[in-house]
């Protein structure tokens, strides 16, 4: 009886032991199950794969792609168009479209992320397919040249309006020209049986420059070459309108000197002047000496000729213009001197001429 007892008592403590033993496992299971379930999770595919669209000018043109995975096969499309679930890697695209030249690029599809492709056609020469320009220009009367993909146009000259026949299909380059115009030029797409129209407006070609003018005080009256607008055009102001080459601009303003000075214009240019007017009483003198003593004095001064008396070496001549002076020494059996030289304000300027004996063979 002792013995029924204690198999029976060994018998529960063994059930007992098992059935810690497969909670456990059951436990060890759950939290595995728990943490490892995350590293064997399935990916959406739009995180696994790329994809890529397709667009090209004009549209309609029919596209190969080529991935990672081989040929693309499925129904044929055309642009613009978008492949989805492409593996990630490098992928050729290909375009064709009648009356164009083949397109191809390679394009590197991330995952997860859209690529874009854009093809640009060139049209295909063909010989046997043409149109036609009509060109024409403001003003009429340009020369033209055209260039198609089969060459320069060769015949006689030709002016606008006109209208090429023939021309051969794709792009072609045309150019005119006119005197006293800038060119015009531009790129022409033909297409078979139909005609382009092409109109130039030629910009004329600037033959006039000008010259702009002010003045401190401002308000002096312009004259340009001898003619003066007087208070129709003062300081500041531009007169336009002058041939290319040198130009006389003078300024005059009561109670002020008379202003002068020579200037360039070119063609489409704008010429600046900028005077500084020196009242009435603003005077300098000019000391003139010689050697040998005797000689006859010629002065120009900024505002024209010295005109009085004979002046002959050593002179000192007062009352003269603020600016330079051009001061030219003749004597009879010595060559002729000429010096140039600024007079100040209330100041005597010196001015010195050694002259050179005429040697006679």
């Amino acid at each position: 009886m002792e013995k029924i007892k204690l198999k029976q008592k060994l018998m529960k403590i063994t059930n007992s032991k098992k059935r810690s033993l497969a909670i456990s496992i059951v436990g060890i299971a759950l939290i595995f199950a728990l943490f490892a379930s995350p590293l064997f999770a399935v990916l959406p595919p739009q995180y696994i794969y790329g994809s890529i669209t397709v667009n090209s000018n004009p549209s309609g043109a029919t596209i190969s792609l080529v991935t990672p995975d081989g040929m693309y096969v499925g129904s044929t499309q055309t642009t613009p168009y978008t492949f989805t679930n492409i593996t990630p890697g490098w992928s050729t695209i290909s375009l064709s479209l009648g009356g164009y030249q083949n397109w191809t690029t390679q394009v590197y599809v991330n995952a997860g992320e859209n690529e874009y492709v854009y093809g640009s056609l060139t049209p295909a020469y063909n010989p046997n397919a043409t149109g036609s320009i009509t060109v024409t220009s403001q003003p009429a009367g340009a020369i033209v040249q055209l260039i198609t993909p089969a060459g320069l146009f060769v015949g006689p000259s030709i002016k606008t309006p006109y209208t090429f026949t023939n021309v051969p299909v794709g792009i072609s380059s045309v150019t005119f020209s006119m005197n006293g115009h800038h060119d015009w030029s531009s790129n022409i797409k033909v297409q078979a049986g139909q005609n382009t129209n092409v109109n130039a407006v030629l910009t004329p070609i600037e033959s006039k420059g000008s010259i702009y003018i002010t003045s401190s005080p401002s308000g002096a009256t312009i004259g340009v070459d001898g003619q003066w607008w007087g208070t129709f055009r003062t300081t500041p102001n531009t007169v336009m309108d002058l041939t290319p080459g040198h130009h006389v601009v003078q300024l005059s303003m009561e109670g002020y000197q008379m202003w002068s000075t020579t200037v360039d214009v070119s063609a489409g240019g704008t010429t600046y002047v900028q005077a500084t007017l020196l009242p009435e009483d603003m005077h300098g003198a000019l000391s003139i000496t010689s050697d040998p003593l005797g000689a006859t004095v010629s002065i120009e001064t900024p505002h024209g000729m010295y005109v009085g008396e004979v002046i002959r070496t050593p002179y000192l001549l007062d009352r003269v213009d603020i600016g330079y002076s051009t001061i030219t020494f003749y004597k009879d059996g010595y060559e002729p001197l000429t010096k140039r030289v600024y007079v100040k304000a209330d100041g005597v300027t010196f001015v010195d001429a050694e002259l050179k004996p005429i040697l006679f063979k």
